[in-house]
């Protein structure tokens, strides 16, 4: 029996009674530590494609887990890993000069870009005709996102220039210069970020900070990290020694260092200063006046004693009227010391009558007027029990602060039974109403219609009753309402309901239009300007529902109350990218009501 070739290696797998077992077994040996090693090919010179063919019991460079093209190119080189059923994982170098990337491929399937000088893991499907490579480092997060080691600051690694972490303990990321620190070691940094797509040919781009040295950088491409060997940075500009090749997606992260400097004046506010922090070496002299002195501040100890050279608080410092009762000892004021009265000068003045004082058995009769009644000075406690008539109420006097309304509840209104009896009732108020339109109740218009009516039977859930609006050409379907008595013969807006029986991604766009015809009016009238709603994009999944965005206002032509409105609902395909039929559920219409209710 023949011996066959295992797999992935391609080594001989003898057959019972083979001949050459030894010298088969021990080829396969060689060809396992060869797999385990590095193996370097040549790429012919102006090649656009290559194959690697791992050979079946023979020595194949293909074979080795580190595999290195070298050779030169002059434009970017297809390489096939034959044979395509193959599963491994292999670090794949590319090492050839011309500064031009290798694109490796199995079958069909995904394929990946290696630029110039660098290296990828990847993982080779072995899945035949339609065989796929996968990027093993960007499989692990994906194209939007890139892991950085992290640790408490007691796990912080012996600093190097340009080093970069997540310190767990501060919840911060950090960088080193010539210390561990916040994104810097030195002082505070600025980290921008900036997103480019490669074509090709491009290799300079500019970046929205200057991070001054490539050490303060960090560039991936679809996901894999570049060493700063493969750029430079000059100012704002970061240029590739190689171009990026066509639909790559480009992520740099600049970090910059803040400077605080001298601040401007007022610009530190009093949330940026630290309790305590200013002292009295820091107040200039004659600074802190009676505004910077807040209300009771100044105590007893603040106060310099009275003393050969220094007064305390004269009588210079006493503010007119400050000394007040509770400032004056039991029995301190004697008779004495209050003015007697004098065409200049009052003795006992109503101030100097205490709070309660006067007594009724101090007022003579007839002694209180309306002019010695101050303003509200009548409490409901001094008005007798149905001493208030209408007589004394004025006209209009009595508002609604003034009813007491407990009885009611939130939107209820208050009602008459045309009696003498007022009762509370639940009311409906004007403002915004909806009215939902299915697609059942519309029809295709004769003359650039869309589809008939059809009911779509779905795997699971409802059956869908739908217009099919066609993306080739403007499609119309028309239907009508009439709208409540309480409508306010305004505008009207409207969001459509549809779906998409493709996967196509594009946007839909939907307009609108409408006329009224009152009793005797002619039907036969023109709807008034179609209003086209802000397009809405389909999610890609077929018969996923998609909700238009509420329109503008449109004006209803001829529009009256106790009227019929017709309306046109139309597929705007000059204002949308859908390429798939759009089918329309139905739409909701937003008016608005001037009253409560219809009557």
């Amino acid at each position: 029996m023949a011996a066959t070739f295992v797999n992935n290696l391609r080594g001989a797998e003898p057959a019972d009674g083979d001949a050459d077992w030894g010298t088969t077994t021990n080829t396969s040996l060689e060809l396992i530590g060869e797999a385990l090693g590095i193996g370097s090919e040549a790429i012919v010179t102006n090649a656009d494609t290559h194959t690697s063919t791992v050979a079946d019991g023979a020595t194949d460079p293909a074979r080795a887990l580190h595999l290195q093209y070298t050779g030169t190119l002059d434009s970017a080189c297809t390489i096939t890993i034959a044979p395509n059923t193959l599963k491994r994982v292999q670090i794949i170098e590319n090492a050839t000069s011309g500064g031009q990337s290798i694109i490796i491929k199995q079958g069909s399937g995904a394929t990946i870009t290696i630029l110039n000088g660098t290296k990828k893991i990847v993982y080779l499907d072995g899945a035949g005709s339609g065989a796929a490579v996968v990027d093993i480092t960007a499989a692990a997060f994906g194209a939007q996102a890139f892991y950085v080691p992290s640790g408490t600051t007691g796990n912080r690694p012996t600093g190097v220039a340009g080093a970069f972490r997540y310190n767990t303990t501060t919840g911060a990321f950090e960088g080193y210069t010539d210390q561990w620190g916040d994104i810097g070691g030195s002082g505070a940094t600025d980290i921008s970020t900036n997103e480019f797509s490669g074509n090709g040919s491009t290799t300079a781009f500019t970046l929205s900070a200057d991070p001054s040295t490539e050490n303060n950088t960090q560039v991936y491409i679809d996901g894999v990290y570049q060493e700063k060997g493969t750029y430079a940075v000059s100012g704002t500009t970061l240029t590739f020694s190689t171009a990026p090749p066509n639909g790559t997606s480009i992520e740099v992260m600049a970090f910059t260092a803040s400077s605080i400097g001298v601040p401007t004046d007022d610009t530190v506010s009093t949330a940026k200063i630290v309790n305590d922090a200013v002292t009295q070496a820091k107040i200039a002299d004659d600074a802190v006046g009676a505004d910077q002195l807040a209300s009771n501040s100044v105590v007893t100890a603040s106060i310099v004693d009275s003393t050969g050279s220094s007064d305390g608080v004269t009588t210079a410092k006493i503010a007119d009227d400050a000394v007040t009762a509770a400032k004056l000892a039991s029995n301190a004021v004697v008779t004495a010391s209050i003015v007697d009265s004098t065409g200049s000068s009052d003795g006992i003045t109503t101030a100097k009558i205490a709070t309660d004082a006067v007594t009724q058995a101090k007022i003579a009769d007839d002694a209180v007027g309306s002019d010695q009644l101050a303003d509200d000075a009548v409490g409901s406690a001094a008005i007798a029990d149905d001493a208030v008539g209408s007589a004394a109420i004025a006209d209009n006097s009595v508002d609604i602060a003034r009813l007491n309304v407990s009885d009611g509840s939130a939107n209820q209104v208050l009602t008459t039974d045309g009696g003498n009896t007022l009762s509370f009732q639940t009311g409906k108020l004007a403002g915004k109403e909806t009215i939902y339109v299915p697609a059942a109740a519309m029809y295709p218009n004769s003359t650039n219609g869309c589809s008939d009516l059809q009911q779509v039977e779905l795997a699971n859930g409802p059956e869908l009753k739908c217009l099919d609006f066609s993306p080739s050409s403007d499609e119309n379907a028309q239907f009508t309402v009439c709208f409540p008595k309480s409508w306010n013969e305004g505008t009207v807006t409207f969001q459509a309901f549809f779906t998409v029986s493709g996967t196509n991604t594009g946007t839909v766009a939907w307009g609108l239009s409408g006329g009224s015809t009152v009793d005797n009016g002619s039907i036969n009238t023109a709807f008034g300007t179609n209003v086209v709603a802000t397009a809405k994009a389909h999610s890609g999944t077929s018969n996923d529902m998609d909700v238009a965005a509420e329109s503008g206002a449109v004006t209803i032509a001829n529009a009256a109350a106790d009227s019929m409105t017709f309306f046109q609902i139309m597929r705007d395909v000059s204002a949308d990218t859908q390429s798939a039929d759009a089918r329309l559920l139905g739409i909701k219409l937003f008016f608005t009501t001037d009253a409560a209710n219809d009557s």
